[in-house]
């Protein structure tokens, strides 16, 4: 599938403009029954959204007491997800290197879970990265891009740091911060 350009805007709760990098035409499948959708393509939002317009167009009725979901009139399979625990990845923003026995601050970008999440007092708790390169504990504002991240080289040699890779995960809710208490996709 192939990205195209797309005209649409995207802004948080907190009015922090969402980078849209394009839209696909998708299938979009219910049992046998296809939709083939137009979807927005960001490196912002960590999940799947359906736009009212969507909802609207096709339909859909949920039915809260009992989970039940259709659209076109169409039995959906729902999935549950219990907790209140909530994680967003943090990635790389932006290459850089650290030089050997070094201390800085590397550019961050994370995952948003909608456009309302602005949430406060989260961080990325410390870990090792790769041999001897680490991530210092660092608590983020409610901005999802230009975030700073502390990182040490104990290494004899400067570590590049690339672009895209991630750093961990920032989680919020019912669990404490972590690097592996987020959720996998």
């Amino acid at each position: 599938m192939k990205v195209q350009p797309a005209a649409s805007r995207v802004w948080a709760a907190n009015d922090t403009p969402i980078r849209i990098n394009g839209e696909v035409h998708l299938p979009f499948y219910i049992k046998d029954h296809c939709i083939w959708t137009t979807a927005l393509v960001s490196e912002d939002i960590e999940e799947d959204m359906l736009g009212s317009d969507w909802l609207q167009e096709h339909e859909c009725v949920w039915d809260f007491r009992s989970g039940h979901i259709s659209i076109d009139g169409r039995s959906a399979v729902t999935t549950t997800q219990r907790g209140n625990i909530k994680c967003r990845r943090v990635f790389v923003q932006e290459c850089q290197k650290i030089p050997s026995r070094t201390q800085m601050n590397v550019t961050a970008r994370r995952t948003l879970l909608s456009t309302r999440d602005v949430h406060r007092n989260v961080m990325v708790e410390s870990h090792e990265l790769k041999p001897g390169v680490y991530v210092g504990r660092t608590t983020f504002p409610t901005e999802h891009r230009d975030l700073k991240v502390c990182m040490t080289n104990t290494t004899n040699k400067t570590q590049l740091i690339v672009f895209g890779n991630v750093f961990g995960s920032c989680c919020f809710g019912d669990r404490r911060v972590g690097r592996n208490s987020g959720f996998g996709r």
